[in-house]
């Protein structure tokens, strides 16, 4: 009996110190961290068509400082997600609720606009400092008092050439329409890059500032606009291949924007090449916005704050514009807060905000949509090739003269079909340029009789100075 005690005993003991051990073990073990925190980013920046994520090695530096950074300040890891995407494409995949992310950064400002509703306002960090804007363009949404979206870079639209085949740039729009140019320029299509939107918006505001009429802007804009589609043989629709043909040097030059343009020379390796903004160049916002159904928000608007902050800007300005006077930029990145970027320096920004599908939506009926280099009538193209064959005879005699002016008018229609005062009248009987489809289908039409009408002209032109010329031949 008494063995069985002691045996009993001695096992309380031992279960005792045990538990003891066990207990000093648990209180001298490492204390559990916040846990980790998630975030999904979609980064809409690619371009149709192409597999080519433009700044990828910027997106990889910005994620992994930030995940420091909030390791720093917030005492957690985070682990973080990139899903790289269409611009244009994602922006209308949001719009039927389909993707699930905390943060969308990249794509044009009119998409984040036109999807306000899907965006969480808040007040970031920066909003002080980004409560401006640079040159006309805003720095963040300014329409109400909570913003939605902030801009993380600007960019605009811009020229990328060969400084071998193109010593002499153009520095200006009226530069970049000049005849010696024909064939040499890659000319964009606004109507399927999304980082172009804004070429004829840009056109037209560096000339009625350059002119310092509204009016005589309009006109020089699409006179502008008519010429250097017309020299261009080739749209880059595929922005990337396009710009290697730049780089390979069988074309001159490219006109895109500025995101293709660093990518190109500081990413892909194509250094030999340059980066030009003409005068009279118009800046646009890129956006970054936290959605309303993130599930991470308070991890989103801190990788929001940190892509604002001087350190986030720091890396973006190895890249793209920053939106940030306090952060130095790097070789060929231009600062768009030096006095001497240039910029369209007075803008009606009231009309552009207005005009600018109006005028985006005119420049595609008459210039893109009808661009068409394939020979077929009724195509700007083959209008211009005509005419310009014209013009070469057109002092033959008179009748030539007169079916070369008839021709000149007809490929020029564009810039008195519409005008500037027109404008106003039209957005406001489409109810704001919602119910637009018979004016664009007008447009469409008109483009392809005038360009029709002018390659009839224009031949005929041609078929009268051939018949004069034989008829002096024969002449005793």
């Amino acid at each position: 009996m008494r063995e069985a005690v002691r045996a009993a005993i001695a096992s309380v003991v031992v279960l005792s110190l045990l538990v003891a051990a066990g207990l000093a073990m648990y209180a001298s073990r490492p204390l559990p961290g916040a846990g980790v925190k998630h975030l999904r980013i979609a980064y809409a920046m690619m371009l149709p068509g192409s597999s080519t994520v433009p700044h990828k090695s910027m997106v990889e530096e910005v994620v992994s400082a930030f995940r420091s950074w909030y390791k720093e300040h917030y005492g957690a890891n985070v682990v973080v997600d990139v899903d790289y995407h269409d611009a244009a494409a994602f922006a209308k995949q949001l719009g039927l609720g389909r993707l699930k992310y905390d943060v969308w950064w990249g794509g044009r400002v009119q998409d984040f606009e036109a999807h306000r509703d899907l965006l969480l306002p808040f007040n970031s960090t920066a909003k002080e400092e980004l409560n401006r804007t640079c040159w006309s363009c805003p720095l963040m949404d300014l329409e109400g008092p909570t913003p939605t979206w902030y801009a993380w870079c600007l960019y605009a639209v811009c020229l990328l050439y060969d400084p071998e085949l193109l010593p002499n740039a153009p520095k200006s729009w009226p530069e970049l329409a000049d005849p010696r140019l024909e064939n040499q320029v890659i000319a964009p299509d606004p109507g399927v890059d999304p980082f172009t939107w804004g070429v004829a918006l840009s056109i037209y505001a560096s000339e009625a500032w350059r002119l310092g009429n509204e009016s005589s802007g309009w006109r020089s804009a699409w006179n502008i606009s008519l010429t250097f589609w017309g020299l261009s043989d080739s749209l880059a629709s595929k922005p990337f291949p396009s710009a290697l043909e730049v780089a390979a040097g069988r074309k001159a030059a490219i006109l895109c924007s500025d995101i293709v343009a660093y990518h190109m020379l500081l990413e892909a390796g194509y250094s030999h090449l340059r980066l030009a903004y003409l005068n009279g160049t118009l800046l646009f916002p890129c956006p970054v916005a936290v959605l309303k159904g993130a599930a991470h928000k308070q991890v989103a608007r801190a990788f929001v704050d940190f892509l604002l902050s001087r350190e986030g800007q720091a890396i973006v300005a190895k890249h793209l514009m920053p939106v940030r006077p306090d952060v130095a930029v790097e070789e060929p990145v231009r600062s768009p807060f030096r006095p001497d970027f240039p910029a369209v320096r007075a803008v009606n920004r009231t009309f552009l905000d207005m005009a600018a599908e109006f005028i985006h939506d005119y420049h595609l009926s008459w210039v893109v949509k009808l661009y068409d280099g394939s020979g077929k009538e009724g195509r700007l193209r083959t209008a211009w090739l005509w005419v310009r064959r014209a013009a070469q005879v057109a002092e033959a005699n008179e009748n030539a003269t007169r079916l070369y002016q008839l021709a000149l008018g007809n490929l020029t229609l564009m810039c008195s079909y519409v005008a500037r005062e027109d404008v106003d009248h039209i957005y406001n009987q489409t109810g704001g340029w919602v119910e637009k489809g018979d004016y664009i289908d007008e447009w469409l039409r008109k483009a392809e009789e005038a360009y029709r009408n002018a390659v009839e002209n224009a031949r005929k032109a041609v078929e009268l100075s051939t018949a004069a010329a034989a008829n002096a031949r024969d002449a005793p």
